[in-house]
């Protein structure tokens, strides 16, 4: 609305003309809107504008004891007295990989709702290690993985994560490379190391008390821990990698070079093993082939780790110093 026309000297000051005043003045008056308010007083009108609230800050979960082994008796462990086998009993503490933690059995200690109260040996829980072995404990994950794109960030989706274990030798499928296959993640845990049941028996002749056991000793199992933090797995669209040959053969005149690799990141961790590079320039020729220890790797759209390329090289021979035919 326009303000009402300006009155000459002279004229009368009508009605008509005060009431448009009014509403002009009525809506040209500022109020109270969304950011901001109005503020009156004796000395005039001003505005307070709201500040902005900062963003929420997404922190990802951390865990007091990351993946942590240790010995664990419930409280109704039953056992014979001259066979006792609550010191071969343990659990894992809480751990994450991309602030998620175990979805599958074998749960992590403070995952079950009891673990503060008294409760039976659980299997899903605990990990009766088998007497005088070693066993080895590691963490199975598996994953999507969504590819980088000229129009799309590259992203990780956690879909389970179990503890697992072996005796022996025995680690996963593939160990110790950390992507054997497609949409899984494998981080060793640690191992533990018991004893015969019965060196802790103090008597040979058990129940007696005649015949001291000379093997005698109440020292717990030895934990050897390896993971020591919580594990991330970035969605990185490629990696340079350290290689090591660990199989295939160097070619020759009428064969190509074969060799697989070991790769190892650069931080010392090995995300995969067996790998034919996809691109090498030295296989262009059926010649004999030095071993690559540089290269890059990726994972594909099934999440396949693949070895893109690397620093073969072929073998050179020193020639025959002839001109002609003849020695020079």
């Amino acid at each position: 609305m326009n303000a009402p026309n300006a009155i000459m000297r002279g004229q009368p000051i009508t009605a008509d003309w005060l009431n448009q005043l009014r509403e002009f003045a009525v809506r040209n008056r500022i109020v109270s809107g969304p950011g901001y308010k109005i503020k009156e007083s004796s000395g005039g009108t001003a505005l307070e504008i709201d500040k902005p609230k900062p963003a929420p800050i997404y922190t990802t979960p951390t865990s007091a004891n990351p993946w942590q082994i240790f010995q664990y008796t419930p409280a109704n462990w039953t056992e014979d007295a001259c066979a006792p086998t609550h010191q071969r009993n343990h659990r894992v503490h809480l751990g994450y990989v991309n602030g998620r933690s175990c979805t599958d059995e074998v749960y992590c200690h403070e995952q079950n709702p009891l673990a503060l109260a008294d409760q039976a040996y659980d299997e899903a829980y605990d990990i009766l290690c088998p007497a005088s072995a070693t066993t080895n404990i590691w963490g199975k994950v598996t994953y999507s993985r969504n590819p980088y794109c000229s129009q799309s960030a590259g992203g990780v989706t956690i879909n389970g994560i179990q503890i697992q274990y072996a005796t022996g030798t025995t680690w996963w499928t593939g160990y110790p490379a950390q992507y054997p296959t497609a949409g899984e993640f494998y981080f060793a845990i640690g191992t533990v190391v018991t004893r015969a049941d019965s060196d802790y028996v103090q008597y040979t002749d058990c129940p007696g008390t005649s015949t001291p056991n000379p093997n005698y000793n109440t020292t717990p199992a030895v934990i050897t821990q390896i993971a020591t933090a919580d594990q991330t797995i970035y969605s990185q669209p490629i990696l340079f990698v350290t290689l090591t040959s660990d199989g295939g053969s160097a070619g020759d005149k009428n064969t190509a070079c074969t060799y697989t690799y070991q790769a190892t990141d650069l931080c010392g961790k090995v995300v995969g093993a067996s790998l034919s590079p996809q691109n090498s320039r030295a296989r262009i020729l059926m010649a004999p082939t030095n071993v690559a220890n540089k290269g890059t790797v990726y994972w594909d759209n099934a999440g396949i780790l693949r070895l893109w390329d690397c620093n073969e090289t072929l073998t050179q021979y020193s020639c025959p110093n002839t001109v002609g035919g003849g020695s020079a």
